[in-house]
């Protein structure tokens, strides 16, 4: 009996002797660490010397300006879209001068940091609303030919203003609305021989003829490329795209689109208005705002809500699209 309680004893004794142990062991991993971060705290010090470099403007970029969907003549009244805009051809002409403005801002900060040769302009159509639908008629305050005088006028403002406070070059790429046709429904094959907007572009090309400093490019289809370095960008207005508010949007038949379209002309940037909506589709596309805003048509089949906006776009010579914000215009 006593030799089976001492050897129970012992047997504890052992066990109690190898938790001991351990605890030890863990005790002496515990000070190391404690040791190592009090000389970490105590003994911290700047062990890298950076210094500062002044930029060289040795990197080159192309802003890009999308300007698209002014409707200028076609008013919204507060009451009609519960407070949340309003919009009249006074209204226009004011968004119109803060877009230009907010735009020299955007690219005089591009400016002071990169080399800047030639910004792009784009008009993707839909400056006016035109007579297309009945329920325009009366929201409309100016005709279709008033319309399009006015918004040319300021277009033409906006470039010169431009050209004023800037030194490098523009090239301006142009593509219709279907908002400015002068026909019941759009007609894909001809539809730049229908479109106040196609007369307008070449009215101002024949303006700017003398002005070595900008370029025009108009479409003649639905689709204008222009090549910025070595990136092929895709510049449309966007009536192509379909979609019926299903789950995630306009991204899904947009990136359809833009997949068939890159089988016969790869593009590395699409570029498009038409829906409203500022949204950058990294890294495929950027759909643009709009500077008419939120409408009664669009509250009518549950669009998003934007504020009245327009697309600033950098492109860097290295790192291709770098920069990608709103131009806010009021």
């Amino acid at each position: 009996m006593k030799s089976s309680k001492l050897r129970s004893l012992n047997e504890k004794n052992k066990a109690l002797k190898g938790e001991n142990k351990l605890l030890i062991a863990e005790n002496k991993k515990f000070e190391k660490d404690l040791f190592s971060a009090l000389k970490i705290s105590t003994g911290a010090k700047a062990r890298y010397q950076y210094s500062y470099k002044v930029h060289t403007k040795d990197s080159e970029v192309v802003p890009i300006v999308i300007l698209s969907d002014w409707h200028i003549e076609e008013e919204v009244t507060k009451a009609s879209v519960n407070g949340l805009n309003e919009y009249t051809v006074a209204i226009a002409e004011k968004r119109a001068e803060n877009l230009f403005q907010n735009t020299l801002r955007l690219l005089k900060k591009e400016e002071a940091d990169s080399k800047i040769t030639t910004a792009i302009v784009a008009c993707l159509g839909d400056f006016v609303s035109g007579n297309i639908h009945d329920v325009l008629l009366p929201i409309c305050k100016l005709q279709p030919m008033q319309a399009i005088m006015k918004v040319q006028e300021m277009l033409i403002s906006g470039i010169e203003f431009l050209l004023a406070n800037t030194d490098y070059n523009f090239t301006i790429p142009c593509t219709v609305g279907n908002h400015s046709r002068v026909t019941p429904k759009v007609w894909i094959a001809t539809e730049q021989g229908y479109s106040l907007e196609y007369l307008m572009y070449h009215s101002m090309k024949m303006y700017f003829a003398r002005e070595k400093r900008v370029t025009f490019i108009i479409a003649e289809g639905q689709h204008c490329y222009l090549d910025v370095f070595n990136y092929k960008l895709r510049f449309l207005h966007g009536t192509q795209f379909k979609y019926s508010n299903g789950l995630g949007g306009f991204t899904i038949p947009v990136m359809k689109k833009i997949q068939k379209w890159d089988a016969a002309i790869p593009a590395y940037y699409t570029f498009a208005g038409h829906l409203h909506q500022f949204f950058d589709g990294n890294p495929r596309f950027l759909i643009n705002g709009s500077l008419i805003g939120y409408g009664t048509f669009a509250m009518a089949i549950g669009a998003e809500y934007s504020t009245p906006s327009q697309a600033f776009v950098v492109i860097s010579k290295k790192w291709g699209k770098v920069g990608v914000s709103p131009i806010f215009v009021d």
